[in-house]
């Protein structure tokens, strides 16, 4: 399981995100070992607007839906954004937010990694690896600061933490 988690990630996520400077992919090593296969059936949610904020996801195949509730509408939940191989979500708990500013819908056959959240803290607070938690926060800030009020004041956090 682990050589198909490490050949994707490569695959699919900037080379240079988990390498340190002199080329030691150990970084990437110690992330992979950290992912587990998670299956969700069908066209579930996988992650609930509002619910704790305990895991991060790296999809590996197929596709997800993102959907937000307005509080300030009762009507339903709004399709933000299509998420594809490549893609973190769940990444509120890494950027201090103790819950999912949104839900997480998988579509169809997907294939999808998850970490808790606080073995991922655990992680990024190591020596070396404030780059690569600074980086993956910057690629999904758009994801972060869709569409409703919580979801812009989650992006400024993470904004804030960037600094």
């Amino acid at each position: 399981v682990i050589h198909h988690v490490y050949a994707t990630v490569i695959r699919l996520l900037p080379s240079n995100l988990f390498m340190a400077p002199d080329g030691d992919e150990t970084r990437l090593l110690e992330f992979c070992c950290e992912l587990d296969p998670y299956y969700p059936v069908g066209e579930s949610k996988v992650v609930q607007q509002g619910k704790d904020a305990d895991y991060l996801y790296f999809i590996t195949k197929g596709q997800f839906q993102t959907l937000s509730r307005n509080t300030s509408h009762t009507t339903g939940e709004s399709r933000d954004r299509l998420l594809l191989p490549g893609d973190f979500f769940g990444l509120e708990g890494c950027a201090g937010q103790p819950c999912y500013t949104h839900s997480v819908k998988a579509l169809g056959e997907v294939e999808v990694y998850r970490m808790p959240t606080a073995t991922a803290m655990r992680l990024f607070c190591r020596d070396g690896w404030g780059p690569v938690h600074s980086q993956l926060l910057q690629m999904f800030v758009p994801i972060l600061e869709n569409t409703t009020l919580h979801q812009v004041q989650s992006g400024a956090l993470v904004r804030e933490l960037l600094r």
